[in-house]
This record gives structure tokens, C-alpha cells and sequence, in this order.
């Protein structure tokens, strides 16, 4: 952290320069890639940018602190993740010492403004994400 941040920022940047209006960009993000999306936002917003057209998160992981039940209620039902050992050891390593609480390591704790954007939020029913997603 924040190097993937940092980098989606510039893509963003070019991309918005490139078609010359934000309105015509959305944002998608899947998995850590749904953390990525909303972090993306986030530091649009800060620097004065113009911001996404719409977001889209699918079975986003915003919620690096595991407080949400799903992560352990559906333990051995999703057929990717692992949360001991999965979630556990990828949110230490990317958080790099950083608090997990941290909005800018997990999005699910930041402010969100009265208007954001549209955003689409999809997940499926036995993921260990779903707690992040409702």
C-alpha cells in the first residue's frame, strides 16, 4: 500500500483526460480489486478530480478488519476464499503495518457523502464477502 492505489489513480487520470469527462468512466472492481474501485474514488475526491460516471463492486472485500459475520458464518461454503488462510494473511500484508480500521485499507469505514455516485453492489449468497457487500 498504496502503490495499487497510486497506480489506479493515474490510469484514471489519463483515462479521464483522454475522453475528456469523468461522466463517461465508470469504475468496476471485483474482489480486492471492489476495494481498489472505492479507494480509486476516494482519492479522485480528495484531489479535486471529477468523479466516475457509476461504480460497480463485485463481491467487494471493503472490510479488511473481518468485522462483518459472513467471514466466519460461511467459512468452508465459499468455493474460493479461505478466511484463515486467505483474508487473514492478505489484508496483514496489504495493509503493510497500517491500521486494518484505516479507511484508506478498508473503504467500508470512510465517509461516504448523502450523493455518491450510483453504484451497483452484486455477491453471491454463500461468499465469505457478503457481509461486505449489505
Amino acid at each position: 500500500f498504496p502503490a495499487a492505489r497510486d497506480d489506479a489513480m493515474a490510469v484514471y487520470q489519463g483515462l479521464v483526460s483522454h475522453v475528456n469527462a469523468s461522466n463517461k468512466v465508470v469504475v468496476v472492481g471485483e474482489s480486492a480489486g471492489g476495494n481498489l474501485a472505492l479507494g480509486l474514488v476516494q482519492s479522485a475526491k480528495a484531489a479535486g478530480l471529477l468523479l466516475p460516471a457509476a461504480v460497480a463492486l463485485l463481491s467487494p472485500w471493503i472490510d479488511l478488519t473481518h468485522s462483518g459475520d459472513s467471514h466466519v458464518t460461511l467459512a468452508g461454503k465459499d468455493p474460493t476464499l479461505s478466511f484463515e488462510h486467505f483474508l487473514v494473511p492478505a489484508a496483514l500484508a496489504y495493509a503493510g503495518g497500517m491500521p486494518l480500521k484505516s479507511p484508506n485499507i478498508s473503504p467500508l469505514f470512510a465517509d461516504a457523502p448523502l450523493n455518491f455516485l450510483p453504484t451497483v453492489i452484486s455477491t453471491g449468497t454463500r461468499g465469505l464477502l457478503l457481509s461486505d457487500s449489505v
